[in-house]
């Protein structure tokens, strides 16, 4: 006699895969390009951020590992200025968004909770939690840097997004090729799915300028 204990968990295995599968496919058909709408800037605006939890006060700070806090610069602040003396010294020496070498510039936020005690962000992780639900298209190209990919303006396939419903699905570029130097480089545009809580998906990625020579 068969032990049907054992085969209980086969059913839900294939339908968690038939529904990957299906989801998979679905999103696929969707990145259309011609649906999709370039992005007007790759500038990231710290300042449109709309935290998930609740601060008195935050600041967001550009720094690099030479520089350090003597040139460190505030890029923005939200909240009450009162408690921004609780912040004024704080300085973290690692960040989000590290940026390429030799400088390796980086950005972090030092916030104020409603209890008056600090929190820092300074890794990617944070900046994603500090961040939460998408509230917006600058927050897509914050949460993009954030999961080490970039806003390529040169190209459609590098540079958009395509809203459907609260979620979006974007082509981006990957962020190390732009550390990469000369033109001897594959150049890849990458497909990306964000949903409105902000959690990011890899899709796929299509090399469009592949070099001869280089494999």
């Amino acid at each position: 006699m068969v032990n049907q204990s054992y085969m209980k968990p086969f059913p839900l295995i294939f339908l968690l895969f038939t529904n990957v599968a299906i989801y998979a496919q679905t999103n696929s058909s969707k990145f259309d390009i011609k649906e999709f709408t370039p992005f007007e800037s790759n500038t990231l605006r710290f300042d449109k951020i709309i935290p998930d939890g609740e601060y008195l006060y935050w600041r967001c700070l550009y720094t690099d590992a030479i520089l350090k806090k003597e040139k460190e610069q505030v890029v923005a602040e939200y909240g009450d200025r009162k408690y921004a003396r609780l912040v004024k010294k704080k300085y973290s020496g690692r960040g989000f968004l590290v940026g390429c070498g030799p400088a390796f510039c980086y950005y972090y936020i030092v916030a104020v909770r409603k209890d008056k005690t600090i929190e820092m962000i300074d890794r990617d992780e944070l900046l994603k939690s500090f961040v939460g639900k998408v509230d917006g298209i600058e927050e897509v190209k914050i949460l993009a840097k954030a999961n080490r990919l970039y806003v390529n303006l040169k190209r459609l396939n590098t540079g958009s997004y395509r809203k459907i419903g609260d979620d979006y699905l974007l082509y981006l570029f990957d962020d190390m090729q732009s550390c990469l130097p000369g033109d001897g480089q594959d150049e890849q545009s990458v497909k990306a799915f964000l949903t409105s809580k902000g959690d990011f998906t890899l899709v796929g990625r299509t090399f469009y300028n592949k070099k001869p020579g280089i494999h």
